[in-house]
This record gives structure tokens, C-alpha cells and sequence, in this order.
């Protein structure tokens, strides 16, 4: 029988067990920089990135995806909080005009 565990509560999950798949996408926001570009200047763009390489100190500056999975339970707290208490540490320090984009 195949069994996986749950990411948040490390309960076993078996073949026939209700679990869902989470995957969370990060993706760079440059903002009005590249949408003021042309397709033709874009497409050089790309080339060149891609010849040079991701300059030094870029992670986290690319799209990455995050991928696990939860049983029922924990499927619940992560949709009514998906920051965890570390939302609450944001709002309070930075204001909630920081979560508005």
C-alpha cells in the first residue's frame, strides 16, 4: 500500500485517504519595468539573461514552486491562515498597507 505523510502534521496518509495538494508559486513582481517593453525587446532580453546567467545575489528572484501535501485537518488551518502567526508579526510591524498591493 502506498502511504505518504501529511507536510504540517506528519499524520500517515494511505492510497484512499481524502489529502490535497498544495502548491504555492512564487513569482518576481518587476512592476510597470517590463510591461513598458516591446515583445521585440523582451524576446533580446530573454536571450541575454539566459547567455549571462542569474546574476550573483539573485536568488529568490526567479519563479519557484512549492509543492506538498496536507491531510483534511490541516488543509483547514492552512486555508484560514495560510501565513501562519507570522501574518500577525507583519501586520503589527509593517502596517497593513504593506499586504495591499
Amino acid at each position: 500500500m502506498n502511504h505518504s505523510r501529511c507536510a504540517k502534521c506528519g499524520c500517515k496518509l494511505s492510497e484512499g485517504d481524502l489529502k490535497y495538494h498544495i502548491t504555492i508559486e512564487i513569482i518576481p513582481e518587476y512592476g510597470n519595468l517590463l510591461s513598458e517593453l516591446q515583445e521585440e525587446i523582451l524576446g533580446d532580453f530573454d536571450m541575454i539573461l539566459h547567455q549571462i546567467g542569474e546574476p550573483e545575489g539573485g536568488e529568490g528572484e526567479v519563479y519557484e514552486e512549492i509543492s506538498f501535501i496536507l491531510c483534511k485537518a490541516c488543509t483547514g488551518y492552512f486555508s484560514k491562515d495560510p501565513m501562519g502567526d507570522s501574518s500577525r508579526y507583519i501586520s503589527q510591524k509593517m502596517g497593513p498597507s504593506h499586504l495591499l498591493h
